[in-house]
């Protein structure tokens, strides 16, 4: 398979004669043919049926390999689904926490914010600092791109998220905690 980028002119080149559609059955004596032990067929099966062969396979094969490439003896596909699923549970538990540190991050920052500029002026250029930039200019343009960001977001939560309906319809405004 050949694949690149002809950087004259950024295209991808693929040459796509040796990639060929294998159903799973075919993705089974593939494996089988690399040295993969097949303890459980139609688990096999199954597994790469519903998260891909790519998924599971591509994705965690160098940890079974040897250098010379080949699958060190006795590696098996239930031991390389096995890390899939060890390393989906992982990334599961880590978005977990990193949503809740993302809302406690965005509650303290709004805070400090509101507190310093009031509740409703927020989006006022001059309450954002401009720092030691070269180019106020651009720093400005920057600030007023993230201000119609924000209110633009605004608008089209308003009737979506509760929170924000409300004070839109009772204060007339959207608090920025």
């Amino acid at each position: 398979m050949k694949v690149g980028c002809d950087m004259d002119n950024n295209e991808k080149i693929y040459d796509t004669k040796k990639i060929e559609f294998m159903d799973c059955e075919e993705l089974i004596q593939l494996m089988i043919s690399k040295g993969i032990v097949i303890e459980d067929e139609l688990k096999a099966i199954e597994s790469i049926s519903n998260y891909s062969y790519y998924s599971i396979i591509n994705t965690y094969k160098h940890v079974f390999k040897k250098s010379d490439k080949s699958y060190k003896e006795g590696t098996s596909f239930s031991e390389i689904y096995s890390l899939y699923k060890f390393d989906k549970s992982l990334k599961a538990i880590f978005l977990k926490y990193l949503l809740e540190i993302e809302s406690i991050i965005k509650t303290q920052i709004s805070i400090v914010f509101s507190r310093k500029y009031g509740i409703k002026d927020y989006l006022v250029e001059e309450n954002f600092q401009l720092g030691n930039v070269e180019n106020i200019t651009k720093r400005k343009i920057q600030i007023n791109k993230l201000i119609d960001e924000v209110k633009q977001e605004i608008e089209l939560s308003n009737g979506k998220h509760d929170a924000i309906t409300h004070y839109i319809n009772n204060y007339l405004l959207c608090k920025v905690y």
